[in-house]
């Protein structure tokens, strides 16, 4: 018998959706996965993606055991989608529903380390022209590349640490360049996909301790464009008094 769950990201970029048994005795626990590789559109995409895979391994929404879903960092409005469908999930049931909030950039980090058996393997995502988030064997963090001290880090890092870049972020690739260090440029399908398989991972090990009551916080490692825009200009009108 199995013990399905539903894993959801949409902090990378649309939705990345899957569900895995629990009871697998394989390596690769996922039963279905899908992808809408695009921002647009993915609020409805995941209530239709979800009765998609349920469709698929042909059981019902109340069979779902548990939730795993993506708490960042990444798309700040994307993580706020993903974890509000998550608790609206929750509080449809009266029981409640066991979850976990894991980092999506970080699994598809671990995946991909290990595809190219890269321990030290880095994954960029891009928030602005300037700002994004990295992902390292030590967690995520938020990158500035205007910063002198994080440019050194990038510069100094070992040769066998190679850099992924998620989309286009002009910026890095000519930081990485002057530095001297090498990059490939990941696609949409290829990420979401190690962040859902990396998540299933993380979620098999972490089955059923690892699932809480409570609702996951999310990561947010840098403000919403509008908090910063309103921070700016409080700084700007203190500096005309």
């Amino acid at each position: 018998m199995i013990v399905p769950i539903l894993i959801i990201d949409t902090s990378i970029i649309g939705v990345s959706m899957a569900i895995a048994d629990m009871q697998s005795k394989d390596r690769n626990s996922i039963l279905w996965q899908n992808i809408h590789p695009e921002n647009m559109g993915s609020v409805p995409a995941i209530g239709r993606m979800l009765q998609e895979g349920l469709a698929h391994c042909q059981i019902d929404v109340s069979a779902l055991a548990g939730i795993c879903v993506s708490s960042g960092p990444g798309s700040f409005t994307g993580i706020k989608v993903g974890l509000a469908y998550a608790f609206g999930m929750k509080l449809a049931r009266p029981s409640g529903m066991p979850m976990l909030g894991i980092s999506g950039l970080e699994c598809a980090r671990a995946v991909l380390a290990k595809e190219k058996s890269l321990p030290r393997l880095k994954v960029f995502l891009p928030a602005t022209k300037t700002h994004g988030f990295m992902a390292t064997e030590k967690g995520s963090f938020l990158l500035d590349t205007g910063n002198i001290d994080q440019q050194n880090d990038l510069g100094t890092a070992s040769n066998d640490s190679l850099n992924l870049i998620f989309s286009a972020w002009p910026l890095l690739v000519d930081l990485l360049t002057v530095k001297g260090k090498s990059y490939e440029i990941i696609d949409e399908i290829r990420m979401c996909n190690a962040a859902v398989y990396g998540m299933a991972e993380v979620a098999k090990r972490n089955w059923p301790n690892g699932f809480g009551v409570e609702n996951p916080a999310p990561k947010y490692l840098r403000l919403s464009t509008a908090e910063e825009k309103l921070i700016a200009d409080q700084t700007a009108a203190q500096g005309r008094l």
